[in-house]
Parts: C-alpha cells; structure tokens; sequence
C-alpha cells in the first residue's frame, strides 16, 4: 500500500482542474458596499441607549467593528458610558464588551477594568477581564469568588506556562489513533503566524504532492479575538477533534467552498467521539491520544469542550481580506476560533486561488471526512 499513496495525490493533482467558483459577495462592488452598510450601522447602533432591547444591535456592531478592525471616532465616550453602566449590563452584554475591548483596545481600559473587577459575579466574565488585565502585565489577587475553582479561572491560573512541543514526524507514531485517518493542523504558540495542514492516512504515512513533497496547505487558527482556547470566540484549541464529514455553508462570511465538520469532546456524545457510549470521558480521551496523553496542550479541546465551546470547524473564507492588510497574518482571514484556510476572489467575485480547496480534494482522495482531526503547536521553524 505504501507506493500507492504517492501515486494517488499526483493523479489527483494532475487531473482535477475544478471549475472555477462565482461568489457574488466577493465581488469588489459587493464588499465595497458591505462594508459601508456596515460602519453605518455601527455608527448607528453604538448610539442606541443601554437596554434589554438594544443590546442584540449593541454587541452586533461590537461584532461588525471586530470584522473590519473599525474603531469609530467617538467610541471612547460610548465604552465609558458602558463602563459607568456596568452594574445594570446582563452578563451576555458584559462578555460582548470585553471580547471587542481585548480584540481593539487591548491596552486603553486597563483602569475602567480594574475598577468593574470586584462587582464580577460571572467566572467566564471574570476570566476575560482577569486575561486583559495579564495581556497589561498586571496579576491582580483573585477574589474570594475565585477560590471556588471554577474551571476558567483554574486555567486561567496556570499562566502561559512554558510547553513541551512536539515533532511533525511524531505524529506518525504507529500507536496514536492505529489506522485512522489524521488530518492535523500543525500552528505556532504565536497565533499571528499562520501554521499548515498536513493528512496523515490510514497507514500512518503523509499525503505528498506531485513533486514528492509532503503535501502542506496553508491554514490560520487564530480568532479575531486573540482570546485564549478556553473562552467563547478564542483561539482554536489544541487537542483532538472528530471528524463528521463534509458541508457547504449558508454563511456568506465563511463562503461556499466546502468545509471540514468537526466536533469537540462533550460537543460530540461520547458514542460519536469514542464509538462507545459506556466509558468514561477523561479515560477515553487520554486513551486516544496515546503515546501523548501527558502532553498538557493537547487537553485543550477537551477542557474547551466541557466548558461548553462548541461550533469549530475547519474552512474558507469570502471575507474581505484587506481588513487585515496591516496585520502580519495577512491575506488570512481571522474566524471566531476554527480553522481558516485562505482563499483569493478577484474583483468579479471569482475565486482564484483557495487553499482550502486544496486541502479538502487531498483529504477527499484517500476517502477522508471522518476519523480525527489534532491541533497542535510546534516550535517556531
């Protein structure tokens, strides 16, 4: 089987030539045109009073502004006034104002958040201002509240400890998943930096490409946010995910290029993740990942999973890619924690290049779709 692999990628990659996909909503004029939809409502809805009924358009221009990297002239009044409100704001509204504070004024409201800090009941809330606190260098004692251990705040409380990295080629360890298809997504601690897919097959060896060369496709796994694995909208976590197949998407963000469907430990049912339903979860999982089970990173999806993340998958991109032209990750497209290929539109809405295409034909000619997905991180190259 082994001299076949390499043959069946080169066919592959000689032979298909898919048609070239239109997505209107790529189009210069379209984006153009969203795009100044989109900072008048902004400009719109930040105004709107702080109540029940307003925060649904409140936290969607947060949203909107996180999109376009868009910081209105006048929203230094309107973060005050919501800080002067904060006793009043439901939790879901709290959580949306930190989120779009760590993503574009991570250094601007350290005073207004140590201020609000001890009249956080919230873990998830706490842990979002304790890790804007951190990202300003600032520790401050945990409350009384803290003490409790709720699993955000222990996470939070082990730091950015330093982490063992593991090899690409250890992956191919006969022992970790025995004849199942791996697709991996190989990233750096350093989220900015793009990282890349890689397809290992059922005989434990890596896809290549027509040259002979391991096959690589590129991929981001950095949130808009830059927020941890461990809160909504963060980074994607390291760990294992399973796999449930392919999709296309009704999102015109994530665009039509097919996606990869995964699911997180606790999202899945334990018969979906394990194909057993009477064993348990922590057992299970440092069963899977067996020889690497004390490799704390790759716990990441699992404690992500039970704190309820869920929705991570693995695709395309029809944003507009100059949002991000000042960012070094560019011409990637940030998400809201999956994993995010690049893909080019031209001016026609036209698609001319996608790296996720590539990726998802590799991984659909050795029949892939399910089996297991791991995130990890290696050392800087």
């Amino acid at each position: 089987m082994r001299r076949y692999c390499f043959f069946v990628i080169a066919l592959w990659l000689a032979h298909i030539a898919p048609a070239q996909t239109v997505f209107p909503f790529t189009a210069k004029d379209n984006r153009d045109s969203i795009t100044h939809q989109l900072q008048q409502q902004v400009q719109t809805n930040i105004l709107l009073p702080l109540h029940y009924d307003n925060y649904p358009r409140i936290a969607g221009a947060f949203w909107a502004m996180e999109l376009m990297q868009y910081r209105p002239v006048n929203m230094h009044s309107v973060i005050v006034h919501h800080f002067n409100q904060w006793q009043v704001l439901p939790t879901s509204h709290q959580r949306a104002l930190l989120e779009m504070l760590y993503t574009l004024y991570p250094k601007q409201y350290v005073t207004e958040i140590q201020q609000v800090l001890p009249n956080i009941s919230n873990s998830k809330v706490r842990a979002m201002a304790y890790e804007y606190l951190q990202l300003n260098k600032i520790y401050p004692t945990l409350s009384a509240a803290d003490m409790v251990d709720t699993l955000q705040v222990s996470i939070y409380r082990k730091g950015h400890t330093k982490q063992r990295y593991l090899t690409v080629n250890e992956l191919l360890n006969k022992a970790l998943l025995p004849q199942q298809i791996l697709v991996v997504s190989f990233q750096y601690r350093n989220r900015n930096k793009p990282g890349f897919v890689m397809i290992r097959n059922q005989q434990h060896e890596w896809l290549k490409d027509s040259t002979g060369k391991v096959f690589k496709a590129t991929q981001l796994a950095r949130s808009i946010t830059n927020l941890p694995y461990y809160l909504t909208n963060g980074n994607t976590p390291q760990g294992l995910y399973v796999l449930r197949g392919f999709a296309v998407s009704n999102n015109d963000w994530i665009g039509p290029t097919t996606n990869l469907q995964m699911q997180l430990p606790f999202e899945a049912s334990a018969s979906i993740f394990f194909n057993d339903s009477s064993i348990s979860w922590y057992n299970s999982y440092k069963q899977l990942l067996t020889p690497f089970a004390d490799y704390d990173a790759l716990w990441e999806s699992y404690h992500a999973g039970k704190l309820g993340r869920t929705e991570i998958i693995a695709h395309g991109t029809a944003i507009n890619p100059l949002y991000y032209q000042q960012q070094p990750y560019y011409p990637c497209s940030p998400s809201l924690g999956c994993l995010c290929s690049p893909e080019i539109w031209n001016n026609d809405g036209v698609n001319i290049q996608s790296e996720q295409l590539r990726w998802i034909q590799a991984l659909k000619s050795i029949g892939g779709g399910y089996g297991y997905l791991m995130v990890v991180e290696i050392a800087e190259e």
